[in-house]
């Protein structure tokens, strides 16, 4: 973040001068936003994540997107503390895949459901 000081070294008004390479604190306002996930751009398409049910299968999530900032998403609404949101999703990912955890971790990987024959 860049934050531009008027008169930084004091010399149109007789505040104290800010000497050059110094720290400061800075306070703003504005308001708090609770629950706020913090998601890669490329897991959000057409406004939805995709996570893991109960039932170790991929469903997909509507979401609303707050704020962009670099390559990612904030999120404020539709995923929940504690959903599995897929960091690896197949390229052409169907509701209701089983979904094969990698090393028990939260990522996921999709694999088409057994097929019937």
């Amino acid at each position: 973040m860049v934050i531009r000081i008027a008169d930084p070294y004091g010399l149109k008004t007789s505040v104290t001068p800010l000497p050059f390479g110094s720290y400061v604190e800075v306070r703003f306002n504005g308001r708090e936003v609770a629950n706020l996930f913090k998601v890669p751009q490329e897991l959000v398409v057409d406004e939805r994540v995709w996570v893991v049910d109960q039932e170790d299968k991929l469903v997909p999530k509507a979401v609303h997107v707050l704020r962009e900032e670099q390559a990612n998403f904030f999120i404020d609404s539709g995923i929940e503390n504690g959903d599995e949101v897929v960091l690896t999703v197949p390229e052409f990912p169907q509701i209701g895949m089983t979904v094969i955890r990698s090393n028990d971790e939260v990522e996921a990987i999709a694999q088409q459901g057994e097929a019937s024959e």
